[in-house]
C-alpha cells in the first residue's frame, strides 16, 4: 500500500462516522464484543456526541448500567443534556430496578411511549425491539408497584395494618392470592388440582373487628 493509501486508511479508522457505524454493526449482530468496540472507539474520539451515546447503549445491551452512566456523564459534561440522554439514563435506572424513578423521568420528558422514545433513541435502527421490551417492562413494573400502593392505602383507610393472604400448595409451588379485604378471605376460589392439596389461611392482625374472633392461625 502506498503512502496515500495508508493515510486514507488511518483517516478512516479515526473517522467518527466510521467508528459509529462499527459500533452499530456490532449492536445489530448482538455481538459480545460490542462494548469493547465502543470503548475503543471512544478512546479514539473521546468527545464525539453520537459515539458516547452508542457506548452507553452498548453497555446497557450487556447489562452494565453503571458503565453506561459513566458514558452518559461524560456526554453531559460536553453537551447540553437532551431527551436522548434522558432516555438512556432512564433505561439505566430500570436495569438497577429503580423502575419508579425511570418511569418518572420518561414521563417528565414526554418519552414514555415507544413512538415518542424511538425518535430520540440512538440505536433505533438496530435495537428498536430491545427498546420496546424495556419500555414495556418499566410500564408493567410501575403498574404492579402502583397497584400495591393503592391496596395498601385502602387498607390503611380501613384501619388494617397487616396483610392477609391465602396460599395453596399443589406440589409445584406456592400461589399467593391477596384479597381486597379480609372479609373476602372465605370466598376465595381455590383451583381444584388433580391431587389433594393443603389449604392454609394465615391472619395476623385485627380480625376480631371483622369476624368477631381473636387473631389466630387456621390450618385446613
Amino acid at each position: 500500500m502506498n503512502t496515500a493509501g495508508r493515510a486514507e486508511s488511518t483517516r478512516d479508522q479515526s473517522d467518527p462516522i466510521v467508528l459509529c457505524d462499527r459500533v452499530r454493526d456490532a449492536l445489530a449482530r448482538r455481538s459480545d464484543a460490542a462494548l469493547e468496540i465502543a470503548e475503543d472507539a471512544v478512546r479514539t474520539c473521546p468527545g464525539e456526541f453520537e459515539l458516547l451515546l452508542l457506548a452507553a447503549l452498548a453497555a446497557l445491551a450487556v447489562g452494565q448500567s453503571v458503565r453506561a452512566q459513566v458514558f452518559l456523564k461524560r456526554h453531559q459534561k460536553r453537551y447540553v443534556p437532551g431527551k436522548a440522554v434522558s432516555l438512556l439514563t432512564a433505561l439505566a435506572f430500570a436495569q438497577q430496578r429503580q423502575f419508579s424513578r425511570a418511569w418518572a423521568m420518561l414521563c417528565a420528558e414526554g418519552i414514555d411511549t415507544f413512538p415518542a422514545a424511538a425518535r430520540w433513541f440512538v440505536g433505533v435502527d438496530v435495537m428498536s425491539q430491545w427498546l420496546s421490551e424495556r419500555l414495556l417492562e418499566i410500564r408493567l413494573e410501575c403498574g404492579v408497584v402502583a397497584g400495591v400502593a393503592r391496596v395498601a392505602k385502602k387498607r390503611r383507610q380501613r384501619g388494617c395494618g397487616g396483610r392477609v393472604s391465602a396460599c395453596y400448595r399443589a406440589g409445584v409451588g406456592v400461589v399467593s392470592l391477596p384479597p381486597a379485604n379480609f372479609r373476602q378471605l372465605g370466598r376465595l376460589a381455590v383451583p381444584t388440582p388433580s391431587r389433594p392439596i393443603s389449604l392454609r389461611y394465615r391472619c395476623r392482625y385485627g380480625v376480631t373487628a371483622a369476624w368477631g374472633v381473636p387473631p389466630q392461625t387456621w390450618h385446613g
